[in-house]
């Protein structure tokens, strides 16, 4: 049971995210899961439904969120640069 996966998807609100599963073969359960700074407080939820589908070995599972911008929005850092002459 040693493996690697990903995946992209959208988010329900619209956010684009990847996950990229690894796994090494062990007796016990062991699951570490990698989140955003801003949904740390969702990585008790996401241990548990791992948990339900996994009955053994050592998984790192690390979710990734795209930043969103609005469509008018300048590139990042453009608004901090000097005027051009």
């Amino acid at each position: 049971m040693t493996g690697y996966g990903s995946g992209r998807g959208t988010a329900a609100n619209g956010t684009p995210c990847a996950v990229e599963i690894q796994s090494v073969n062990r007796k016990q359960s062991e699951v570490f899961v990698n989140l955003p700074r801003d949904l740390a407080s969702l990585e008790p939820r996401a241990r548990e439904i791992i948990n339900a589908h996994v009955a053994r070995g050592r998984l790192s599972v690390n979710i990734m969120l795209q930043a969103r911008t609005a469509p008018d929005a300048p590139p990042p850092a453009r608004h901090l640069a000097p005027p051009r002459s």
